[in-house]
Parts: C-alpha cells; structure tokens; sequence
C-alpha cells in the first residue's frame, strides 16, 4: 500500500504549458516484528491503532479523521520473525501513533495483550521488533503494558527492539 501525492495550482490560459510533477509518499509505515515463535493457542493477531488516519486531505496529503485502523492477521503456532505492515496517514509530517495487539485463541479469547506509543514520520518506515510472547503474562491473568521512543531525527529506517 503506497500513497503517493502531489498538489499544485495551474493557471489556466492561452499559453502552452509543460508541468513537472514529483510524486511523494504521504503514508507512514509501521513495520511490527515479532521475533519469537508464535505460541500454540494462538490463531489470530488483531493490531489496533490511533494517532493517524485511514483517509487523508487532497490539499495537504495529511490524515482528516481521528479514526482507530484496525488490521487482522491469521498465524500459525511455530512461526518465528513474522513482520505485520500497518500503514498511517498521520495528521502532521510527523506523530505518535498507539498501538494495540492482542492475540486471540481460535474461539476469540485473549490470549496476550500490548500496548505500544510509537512515534511515526511521514514517509518513513518505522520498525518496532522485539519477543512478543516470550516472558509475557497473559493478557486475561495481567496485561503487560511498554512504551517504546526513538530518536526522531534519523531518516529512513529505524530499528526498534522492544
């Protein structure tokens, strides 16, 4: 899913015209790692997030609406290192988005539960990689809460371990 913008005014008249356009991303990526193994149990992982936007303004190229993004992914037990892309627009070039993940059984109990404040930039991946389940009290038992920072002037990619 890539987001590409572009907005300028063109003054209509007689006179021939030739425009140059440079496409830019708008979108924000979170790259969601998770390194240790899927455990048994588990069937499905639910990442729900705030702080960006599911649509965006055609004269910014700046999320519109505080909406929650809700993405679902299927998973198998035994499966280590598997990556999950959550994709933003973000109200300003840069913002925090939080985000939650739960991993439900295949009946749609919790499982496990995190919570993740995770500052993003516009046209930026940003990657946040840790063990999930390893050490993790189940969320029904006790949740588990982190709040993850990075230092916000690098560009490109960012490697996160949580």
């Amino acid at each position: 899913m890539s987001h590409y913008f572009y907005h300028t005014i063109v003054p209509i008249d007689d006179q021939p015209q030739t425009l140059t356009l440079t496409l830019n991303r708008i979108v924000s990526l979170c790259r969601f790692v998770i390194s240790d193994a899927i455990p048994e149990g588990v069937a499905r992982l639910q990442f729900q997030y705030t702080g960006g936007s599911g649509h965006f303004d055609a004269k910014t190229g700046l999320g519109v609406t505080k909406s929650t993004q809700t993405v679902k992914f299927d998973v198998q037990p035994g499966q280590k290192n598997t990556q999950y892309d959550l994709y933003t627009f973000l109200h300003d070039t840069s913002g925090i988005i939080h985000l939650k993940v739960t991993a439900y059984d295949s009946a749609d109990n919790i499982q496990h539960e995190r919570e993740f404040d995770i500052p993003m930039t516009q046209n930026k991946v940003t990657w946040l990689t840790g063990e999930f389940f390893t050490g993790v009290t189940p969320a029904t038992s006790q949740p588990f809460t982190t709040t993850v920072t990075i230092n916000t002037e690098w560009s490109g990619e960012e490697h996160l371990t949580y």
